[in-house]
């Protein structure tokens, strides 16, 4: 699967230009797939080969690769972070506050929720299932450092 053409393939089907910035965000959001990296992490690596492109063009692109489904954004440790959509299945999250990396949950646990807390006043338009912690790699560094 070529995941740069497919994604500027999809931004174009959904009405949005692909623009050289929006090129290169996506292009780099591929290299980092499996995990989640913020904004300024996200600035500092496509300046080293597009100087000229400025924060705030970083935060614009992210808001319209969110709209068109193409990035996931998460909160963790006081910032959001993104991450491309890969998978079109209905999937959650596990991800590690130290490195950014993520795991697919495939189990959704809204239908025991739903079951188990009686319901029926509420109408569940839309939810997310993250869990936070720290990758097999991070934890062992972590405990090496204690």
């Amino acid at each position: 699967m070529n995941y740069p053409q497919e994604i500027f393939q999809q931004l174009k089907e959904k009405g949005y230009k692909l623009t050289p910035q929006r090129e290169k965000m996506i292009e780099t959001l591929c290299k980092y797939q499996g995990h989640f990296i913020s904004v300024e992490q996200l600035w500092e690596i496509i300046r080293q080969t597009y100087q000229s492109i400025h924060i705030t063009t970083i935060y614009r692109n992210l808001e319209v690769l969110e709209k068109a489904s193409l990035v996931h954004k998460i909160y963790v440790d006081g910032m959001y972070k993104y991450g491309l959509k890969v998978e079109s299945s209905h999937h959650h999250h596990m991800i590690c506050k130290q490195c950014g990396k993520t795991k697919t949950i495939d189990f959704c646990p809204l239908q025991e929720i739903h079951m188990g807390s009686g319901m029926k006043e509420f109408t569940v338009t839309d939810h997310t299932f993250e869990l936070y912690g720290y990758c097999n790699q991070c934890k062992n560094l972590k405990q090496k450092g204690e």
